[in-house]
């Protein structure tokens, strides 16, 4: 991104996080950034944030068991991974997704 070799699409679902995107990449060439939460079929689902704003998933138990500070949840709405890919990404030449424990649902 910094040297212009790859367009990115920078998908986040938390709030904080995502300020800290937009601080560092928004108006850059190339770089295109949504605050969405991405699930796999696109419903309302609870989302939980613990402590700063850094831990979070739509599976609270992945960040119970080790985040000390209070979680917080909230009802938040989702687009599907499909729906992004063929309504927001265009041609993809790679992807990465950070699931964090959602595989183990």
């Amino acid at each position: 991104v910094k040297n212009h070799l790859s367009d990115v699409f920078l998908v986040e679902a938390s709030e904080k996080q995502f300020s800290k995107l937009e601080k560092n990449y928004k108006g850059k060439p190339g770089v295109r950034l949504m605050n969405q939460l991405i699930t796999t079929d696109g419903k309302d689902v609870e989302f939980f944030e613990g402590g700063k704003g850094y831990t979070n998933s739509v599976v609270e138990r992945v960040i119970k068991s080790w985040e000390t500070e209070e979680i917080k949840s909230s009802l938040r709405s989702s687009i599907s991974i499909n729906d992004l890919i063929s309504n927001h990404v265009g041609n993809i030449d790679w992807i990465h997704l950070d699931v964090e424990g959602l595989m183990t649902v």
